[in-house]
């Protein structure tokens, strides 16, 4: 599975069906994060899980 790492100060918005098919998002070390309307889909379990958040604020 492949993540999309999100910087700070960042929105992503999903619009009416949108979402990622076998990657995740990521956030590490980040603040003023959102994330809306947003599906993953064929996410190894080994791998964890569609939103990945580690040391961040405001998200």
């Amino acid at each position: 599975t492949a993540n999309v790492r999100i910087g700070s100060n960042k929105s992503v918005i999903g619009l009416p069906g949108a979402g990622f098919d076998g990657i995740g998002l990521h956030a590490r070390r980040q603040s003023n994060i959102i994330v809306r309307n947003i599906k993953s889909t064929n996410i190894l379990a080994s791998t964890g899980d569609g939103l990945k958040i580690e040391q961040s604020t405001n998200v």
